[in-house]
């Protein structure tokens, strides 16, 4: 089929059905555009920028303009807009001229859009937004333009597409043109039988064909239209004679033609002999095509293989998913082992620490005591030194050992202060213990609730992660990025609880519900400097990250 653009296909149509002027309404494609102005036809603007186009509302303009031969209909891509332009197209004309509808694919095929919305009557404007999130081609997009889009689609009275099969099932007379020439673009046109015969034209240009004499086709469609008249009608005897010497002078005028033609044919001959050189260039550029070809298939056994891998690295994930699982319930038996071991452990340890302090009561009360005795001792021996001055030399040596005792007794103190200061560290040791193993036991129930959640999901959809990954890498980066992502699944360095309670944002989102923590942390968790353990370390790029993890596990 003929590339629409390059072969000018406009001015042709043009051509074969006769315009002689044509209605442009905001048509903002400029290549079609331009192909219309070269057609030389007679043109007149609305809202298309050009400095005599008509500025308004295409609905009320269209209502003063009458008996064209042609229309383009762009714009306010909407059922209301184009159904009501169609019925004013239809008023205005005594014969309905070619139209030509933009905008009849995607996404505007069966879903209205607005320039402004307040401008289209509320029992036909669908409920619409601004931004409006849809899957297309397997894959969730967002359109963002400057069109507000109906949130549904495939309802009555929605798009543009819906709006021409409503028009024409009230118009039986009128036909979509069925050569599928310009993607987006519907042609619609009155059914008679000159226009086929025009359509059979049409047809033969886009196969390539040459059409020869096509400023003679009216005529000879009129004459073709009259055999057929008079070859039904035959039984008027006088008409037919009448019929038959006007088709006698028209044939002698065909003859006269065919004469200019047989002139015109060394003029072809020249011609085909120009289009023979652009054929052999043409032969040169389809080895070229071939070339690409053959690459395109090598391309397509690489995807194959990739395909291949996938499958195998898909089978592999399954199995070690279920030894994953097993290892996981054997985790949580020895985690409730070992969690009430460490609540028998932390309550000797209450106890001891409860019977260091009695201790330690005990022996302060028995210290004030030993106090208040030596302060005794003290005072009479200072009534002793004031009454005997003579023994004052003998009674400070028993001082100075009685200092000696006192000094043994605060050494004593000291250690025993000193003691209650290690209880008391290790208990504070012990409540870090305890804060380290509550944090342990959040992570692993974030992770155990993870890996109940979407399981099944999960396990459908995990074959995608790597095609997600090549999607969402640079070609330079699919390897590492692929290579890391094996590697954080297959290390127990990637703590999943850790990383979804340090990341509370992603628990609800597509990374836990459709995929995993690991695919975030590649796509996304590294570049946001995000960690996965709480003893992470300094990595300055995923090249790095990965030897890392590869040295580890060995």
């Amino acid at each position: 089929m003929s590339n629409f653009y390059d072969s000018n296909m406009i001015p042709e149509i043009l051509r074969v059905f006769k315009a002689k002027n044509a209605v442009i309404s905001s048509l903002t494609n400029e290549s079609l555009a331009d192909a219309i102005k070269k057609s030389g036809l007679e043109l007149t603007f609305i809202n298309t920028g050009d400095e005599d186009a008509i500025e308004g509302n295409p609905l009320d303009v269209l209502q003063d303009l009458k008996d064209y031969d042609s229309i383009f209909i762009d714009g306010d891509a909407n059922w209301y807009t184009v159904f009501n332009e169609l019925n004013i197209v239809k008023k205005s004309n005594k014969e309905f001229p070619l139209v030509f509808i933009c905008n009849n694919n995607f996404p505007n095929k069966r879903r209205d859009s607005y320039a402004d919305p307040e401008s289209i009557p509320s029992e036909f404007r669908q409920e619409y937004t601004k931004e409006l999130p849809i899957c297309y081609n397997n894959e969730l997009i967002k359109i963002v333009d400057d069109y507000y889009h109906a949130c549904d689609e495939n309802t009555p009275k929605n798009g543009v597409l819906t709006a021409i099969e409503d028009f024409l099932s009230e118009n039986s007379y009128i036909s979509i043109m069925k050569i599928n020439f310009i993607d987006g673009i519907t042609v619609l046109y009155p059914k008679t039988q000159i226009n086929e015969k025009r359509l059979g034209i049409i047809d033969k240009m886009l196969q390539g064909e040459k059409t020869e004499a096509i400023s003679l086709s009216d005529k000879l469609i009129e004459n073709s239209l009259l055999v057929s008249y008079i070859n039904k009608y035959n039984e008027y005897g006088e008409n037919f004679n009448k019929f038959e010497d006007e088709l006698s002078k028209k044939n002698i005028l065909i003859e006269n033609y065919e004469k200019e033609i047989n002139q015109k044919s060394s003029e072809i001959t020249y011609k085909d002999s120009q289009i023979s050189s652009i054929e052999s260039k043409l032969s040169l550029k389809d080895s070229q095509i071939e070339n690409f070809e053959s690459k395109l298939v090598n391309n397509e056994n690489m995807i194959s293989a990739l395909e291949n891998q996938l499958e195998s690295a898909s089978a592999d994930l399954s199995q070690r998913e279920s030894s994953f699982n097993d290892e996981i319930s054997s985790l949580k038996n020895e985690f409730s082992e070992r969690e009430a071991s460490f609540n028998d452990e932390i309550q000797s340890l209450e106890n001891k620490l409860e019977s260091a302090n009695a201790d330690f009561s005990q022996r302060e009360t028995s210290f004030n005591s030993r106090i208040i005795s030596f302060e005794n001792k003290l005072k009479r021996k200072q009534d002793e030194f004031n009454s005997l001055s003579s023994n004052i030399k003998q009674k400070d040596n028993q001082l100075q050992i009685k200092q000696q005792e006192l000094d043994d007794v605060e050494n004593k103190l000291d250690n025993l202060q000193h003691s209650y200061n290690r209880q008391l560290s290790k208990l504070d040791s012990n409540k870090y213990c305890i804060s380290c193993f509550k944090d342990e036991i959040s992570n692993n129930h974030q992770e155990i609730q993870y890996l109940k959640n979407n399981t099944m999901l999960r396990k459908i959809l995990s074959p995608a992660a790597y095609l997600y990954l090549i999607l969402k890498s640079s070609p330079k980066e699919w390897s590492l990025n692929i290579n890391l992502y094996k590697a954080l699944k297959d290390s127990k360095c990637f703590d999943i609880g850790f990383y979804l309670n340090k990341n509370q944002d992603l628990i609800d989102s597509k990374w836990c519900k459709y995929f995993s923590p690991e695919l975030h942390y590649v796509c996304k968790g590294f570049r946001e400097d995000r960690l996965f353990n709480k003893k992470y370390f300094n990595t300055n790029s995923k090249k790095e990250l990965l030897d890392y993890l590869l040295t580890c596990d060995k």
